[in-house]
């Protein structure tokens, strides 16, 4: 709502920039953390139906403002307002329903010595590199579709679209087979793929290979989405500190979603996007390393407590 009536760039900076970046956090972490209270078995597939949702919002939102914007009867101001209402109805709702399972966990607010155990320290530096390297096509897709592709302006925006598509199969699909070969090793697999996909986007030359490319990428980088929150629940040594785990782990990889793009788009202006590709896709082979040594490590320490 602040932002539809925003003039100035550091208006939109801090409304939403800062108050929208600080309350979709307060909403993520609390309500991920409460799925994870219900669901041990099927917590994959249960975090990935939850995270499905986004990209649907994703999918809709974007081209309901997008034609807001180019009409005459709503405009910036009221366009942004439908879609703060429609959010205002779903998370009413959600707000309403989400409750946790367990009672609070009494004690610290923080748990500093999580960082002591080594499959959550390692689990946090390969979620850092993964959103690193993830997030930076979802930034810069559509101007590397004008500016390399040329693909016209309106097929370009649409490049969004089906990534946040393809990506809810990638939620829910990935979070399903988590929950019967392994949370750990499936993040593994999924980072090992998102690896590929993103060097593969060096070789993206035409309209049809960039919508393909996007398609694949959707789908994996959606994966990743699910499968970190039930990685993270699966290291942590009780269900009531599942929140503080997941807390204390996105206050850490929140760094890597602020510098992440940033770094591509100074090696756009310097380089060109094949250097920001290597670096999208150089980290997240290191991301793969550090999962895999995550999931030896905790399944090193559940044999040594058997």
């Amino acid at each position: 709502m602040i932002t539809s009536i925003c003039k100035e760039y550091y208006q939109f900076l801090l409304g939403q920039g800062v108050l929208g970046g600080l309350s979709t956090g307060l909403l993520f972490t609390p309500a991920i953390s409460c799925i994870s209270h219900y669901f041990s078995r099927h917590r994959g597939l249960a975090i990935g139906l939850c995270a499905a949702g986004s990209s649907l919002g994703g999918l809709i939102l974007p081209i309901a403002l997008n034609h807001a914007l180019y009409s005459k009867r709503l405009g910036f101001g009221w366009g942004v307002r439908a879609v703060g209402f429609a959010i205002l109805g779903l998370l009413a709702v959600a707000c309403a329903l989400v409750k946790e399972r367990l009672p609070p966990r009494r004690g610290k607010l923080f748990l500093p010595r999580a960082f002591l155990q080594p499959s959550f320290t390692t689990l946090t530096a390969a979620i850092f590199f993964s959103f690193w390297g993830m997030w930076i096509p979802y930034f810069f897709i559509v101007s590397f579709a004008i500016e390399k592709v040329h693909m016209s302006g309106d097929l370009a925006f649409y490049t969004l679209s089906i990534t946040n598509g393809a990506s809810l199969f990638g939620r829910i699909i990935p979070g399903f087979l988590a929950d019967r070969f392994g949370r750990l090793r499936m993040l593994v697999c999924v980072y090992a793929t998102n690896a590929i996909v993103l060097l593969c986007w060096l070789r993206v030359s035409s309209s049809a290979g960039l919508l393909v490319w996007v398609a694949f990428f959707g789908f994996t980088s959606g994966a990743i989405i699910s499968l970190y929150p039930a990685s993270v629940a699966q290291v942590t040594p009780s269900p009531q500190q599942i929140g503080t785990y997941m807390g204390q782990a996105s206050f850490v990889v929140s760094i890597a979603g602020l510098t992440g793009a940033p770094i591509a788009g100074a090696l756009i202006r310097n380089y060109g996007y094949d250097k920001a590709a290597i670096f999208a896709g150089v980290s997240l082979v290191a991301c793969t390393i550090l999962a895999a040594i995550a999931t030896v490590l905790h399944l090193r320490k559940g044999q040594l407590e058997r």
